[in-house]
Parts: structure tokens; C-alpha cells; sequence
């Protein structure tokens, strides 16, 4: 049992691999690709967009960037979240010159060259290079990829601050989770 989804959750639908000994064994072919594809679900917290990003989209660039295109994704749960995959298709065609097939409802019995079952989550919204699959990817490839699939101008950073103005700070009162114990330190601070 393999669970395609990058967190370790409790609920999440688990895919049966089953490897087999002989190919004559197999149940034939409906569908061949000459494509890898890269399966996974839409699942857990999808739909909160830090967890879009951290659990499933920057684990699918991970997966699939080396394949420059020629990849295809095979997406389990669209049920649950029918909105993710259109919320998300630049990003998807970004990474794959082929439409993404929805698991849940598709009746083919596809073969593939290659699969990866499931995403790797090494930490949170980060990439590890040295960890990347078929060769190293960084957190600034994510961004420039980002940058090019949604056409995001590259904002530039002023080398000097204006004359006699000083520069803005946003400190976020967050009421529960994430708290900052210390806020009015914090802010005596920011305002010295």
C-alpha cells in the first residue's frame, strides 16, 4: 500500500501496487503510453492554498521537472476538491504537455514506461536539492518557474532607500495558532 498523498494523514486513500512476476499475467492494455506519469492525490488539506503549495504543487515540480514536458499526471481524489485541478492547469501545464487524468474516473487500463506513486514532502514549502530526483532543483527554480507559468513580473529590489525614508514593517497579530508571545516587545522594537 502506497499512499500518493505527500503528508502522513489518517483517511487518505492508500493505492495497492501489485508488482507482477509475468507480463502474461497482466491484464491487457487498454491505453500505451511512451510517456512516464507521475501519480498522485488531491487530498488532506488541499484547497488551503500554503498546503496547495506545500503538500502537492512544489512535490509535483520536484517530480516531474526533469521530464521537461514530456510527463503525464494521473491525479486520484478530484471528487473531493473538483476545483483543483482547474485552479491549478497553468501550473500543470507548465510541467506537462498532456492532459492530467482524473483516477477516480477513468475506466482505461493504462500502461506507462515509468510511475512514481506519490509525492515526497522532505519539509515544509522548501525543496532539498541534493534530494531531487534526477538531478538538483532549489526553492529559486520553483519561483522562476512560478514567475514564467502565471507571467509574474520580476519585482526588482532598490539598491538605496529613498532619502529620508524608512523602510515598512508589517507585524501580523495572530490570535491562536502561531501566536507571538512576544508582540509588544517585538514592536517597541520595530519602532526604535
Amino acid at each position: 500500500m502506497i499512499t500518493p498523498y505527500s503528508r502522513k494523514l489518517d483517511g487518505i486513500r492508500k493505492v495497492t501496487v501489485t508488482q507482477l512476476q509475468d507480463r502474461a499475467a497482466a491484464v491487457p492494455c487498454t491505453v500505451t503510453h511512451d510517456v512516464p506519469a507521475v501519480l498522485f492525490a488531491i487530498d488532506g488539506y488541499a484547497g488551503n492554498y500554503w498546503h496547495d503549495y506545500s503538500d502537492i504543487l512544489a512535490p509535483v515540480f520536484i517530480a516531474s521537472r526533469r521530464y521537461h514536458g514530456e510527463v503525464m499526471f494521473l491525479i486520484a481524489n478530484i471528487r473531493l476538491h473538483p476545483q483543483w485541478p482547474v485552479k491549478y492547469r497553468a501550473f500543470l501545464r507548465g510541467l506537462s504537455k498532456y492532459d492530467a487524468v482524473d483516477m477516480d474516473g477513468d475506466a482505461q487500463v493504462r500502461c506507462f514506461p515509468r510511475v512514481t506513486v506519490g509525492l515526497r514532502l522532505y519539509k515544509e514549502l522548501s525543496i532539498v536539492p541534493e534530494l531531487v530526483p534526477g538531478g538538483r532543483l532549489s526553492m529559486a527554480d520553483f519561483t522562476r518557474f512560478l514567475r514564467e507559468t502565471y507571467a509574474l513580473p520580476r519585482v526588482s529590489l532598490a539598491r538605496e532607500p529613498p532619502p529620508h525614508k524608512k523602510p515598512r514593517l508589517l507585524l501580523i497579530h495572530r490570535g491562536h495558532y502561531r501566536r507571538i508571545l512576544n508582540e509588544p516587545e517585538i514592536a517597541r522594537a520595530a519602532q526604535a
